[in-house]
C-alpha cells in the first residue's frame, strides 16, 4: 500500500481517488436506471396485457353472449328465430369454449367452460319449452322456473367474466405496485451506495493522507533535530514519485553534503592544527639555533680580545 502511496504524486492520487468515486457513482447509477427502465416497461407491459385481455373479453365473450341471449330473448315470440337458435347456441359454445381455452389450463377457465356448459345444456331445450308452453302441454310455473334458471346461468357466466377482469386488473395493480416498490428500492440502493461510495472515499483519503502525514511529521522531527546539529539521523529511503519522497531524498543528500563538508572541515582543522605544531617546532628551534649562534659569536669576540 505504501508503494501506491508513495508511488504517485499527490495530483496522481487526488485524480485517481476522484476517478474512482466517480466510476462507482456511475456504474451504481446505470444499475438503478437498468432497473427503473425495466421495471417501467414490466409496468407498460402489464398495462398493455390487461387493456387487450379486456378487449379480447369484451369482444369475444361479453359480446357473443349478449348476442345469444338477445336470440335467446327473440326466440320466445318468433317461431323462425326459435330454428335458429340452437345453431347459434351451438357455434357460439365452441367459439367460447374455443377462447377460453386459447388463454390455457387454469382453474378460472375450467370453471368458465363448465358454466358455458351448463349454460349450453340448460338452454339447448329451449324451443321444446317454448313450444310446450306455447301448446299449453307446460305450466305457468314449470316455464317460469326454467325462465329463471337460464337467467341464473347467464349471471353466473357474467359474474364469472367480470370476476376474470377484476382477477387481470388486481394482477396488473399489484404489478404497478411492486413496480414502484422496486423503483424506490432502487433510489434507497442508489443512495446507500453513493452514500457507501463516499464513506469508503473519506476512509482511503484518511488512510492516504495519514500515511503522507507521518513521512512529513518524520521529516519535520529529523529537520528539527538537524537545526539542533544532530546530522546523525537519516530519513527512511523510500521509492516513489510522491513529493514528500522526493523531499526526503533531498533532505538526506543535504544532511549526508553537509556532513561531508563539516568532515572535510574538520580534516582540514586537523591538518591547520598539525602544520601549526610543526611551525611552532620549526620556530622554535630556528630561535634556539639563533640563540646558540649568537652565544658563539660572543664567545668567540672574547677570544680575539
Amino acid at each position: 500500500m505504501n508503494r501506491f502511496i508513495f508511488g504517485l504524486t499527490l495530483r496522481q492520487q487526488m485524480l485517481g481517488l476522484v476517478l474512482f468515486l466517480l466510476t462507482i457513482i456511475g456504474i451504481i447509477l446505470a444499475i438503478s436506471i437498468a432497473t427503473i427502465r425495466n421495471v417501467n416497461l414490466e409496468t407498460s407491459n402489464s398495462i398493455e396485457h390487461l387493456v387487450q385481455t379486456s378487449d379480447d373479453v369484451v369482444m369475444k365473450q361479453l359480446e357473443p353472449f349478449s348476442t345469444i341471449r338477445m336470440a335467446f330473448n327473440r326466440a320466445v315470440y318468433s317461431n323462425s328465430e326459435r330454428e335458429r337458435y340452437p345453431q347459434l347456441l351451438l357455434d357460439w359454445r365452441e367459439r367460447t369454449i374455443a377462447e377460453i381455452s386459447s388463454g390455457g389450463d387454469t382453474l378460472s377457465g375450467r370453471n368458465a367452460i363448465e358454466l358455458v356448459t351448463n349454460y349450453f345444456n340448460h338452454h339447448q331445450k329451449a324451443p321444446q319449452i317454448f313450444d310446450s308452453y306455447e301448446s299449453g302441454n307446460l305450466s305457468e310455473v314449470e316455464f317460469d322456473n326454467y325462465m329463471a334458471a337460464g337467467s341464473k346461468l347467464a349471471a353466473l357466466y357474467n359474474q364469472s367474466i367480470m370476476k376474470y377482469i377484476d382477477s387481470l386488473s388486481s394482477e396488473t395493480i399489484n404489478r404497478v405496485q411492486s413496480g414502484e416498490e422496486d423503483i424506490n428500492q432502487a433510489l434507497l440502493n442508489f443512495v446507500g451506495f453513493l452514500v457507501s461510495a463516499m464513506f469508503l472515499g473519506m476512509l482511503v483519503s484518511y488512510y492516504v493522507s495519514g500515511a503522507i502525514a507521518k513521512q512529513t511529521d518524520k521529516l519535520c522531527a529529523h529537520l528539527e533535530r538537524f537545526s539542533q546539529g544532530d546530522l546523525s539521523l537519516r530519513l527512511e529511503d523510500i521509492k516513489g514519485k510522491n513529493e514528500v519522497v522526493i523531499l526526503s531524498y533531498y533532505c538526506n543528500q543535504a544532511i549526508d553534503n553537509i556532513r561531508d563538508t563539516f568532515g572535510e572541515l574538520t580534516n582540514i582543522a586537523t591538518s591547520v592544527a598539525s602544520a601549526s605544531v610543526e611551525l611552532s617546532s620549526v620556530m622554535t628551534q630556528s630561535e634556539a639555533n639563533a640563540r646558540e649562534e649568537k652565544c658563539s659569536n660572543y664567545a668567540n669576540s672574547d677570544s680575539y680580545q
